[in-house]
């Protein structure tokens, strides 16, 4: 009777220890990704995100692939700037455009946010604090 049960369970001991699962909330740091990006993802992948303070109420921003690739680059607003205490972001999410604040307020792009594909190529668009203007333009 123990043979018959430990015939049935010693392949699944076999295929659960092949397994290579990570449970690293953070991933390795790509080597071009700057070294303050914080990791915005689980396990399935995610972004590596650095904003930091510009002009006004402005945050520039930059975000990577879990890759080490370049997603996007621009300046953002927040939503709510009081929402924002001594200049300091906790990033929580991301949706692809929008950044979300662990305080519950968002950075929204503003102005031109690029997203390249290769070196010098790539396409654009304008926003207004998370309005776009106007269509999407290769350069």
């Amino acid at each position: 009777m123990v043979l018959k049960y430990f015939s049935l369970v010693l392949p699944l001991i076999i295929i659960i220890a092949g397994c290579n699962i990570s449970l690293d909330e953070n991933p390795k740091h790509p080597p071009l990704v700057p070294i303050n990006s914080h990791w915005i993802g689980g396990i399935d992948g995610g972004h590596w995100i650095t904003c930091s303070k510009v002009k006004g109420n402005n945050y520039y921003c930059r975000i990577y692939l879990d890759s080490g690739y370049l997603y996007l680059y621009g300046d953002y607003c927040p939503l709510k700037p009081e929402e924002i205490k001594d200049n300091t972001l906790t990033i929580q999410g991301f949706d692809g455009l929008i950044i979300d604040l662990k305080e519950g307020g968002k950075l929204l792009p503003t102005g031109v946010i690029r997203f390249p594909h290769d070196a010098g190529h790539g396409k654009q668009q304008l926003y207004d604090c998370g309005i776009s203007i106007g269509k999407e333009k290769e350069y």
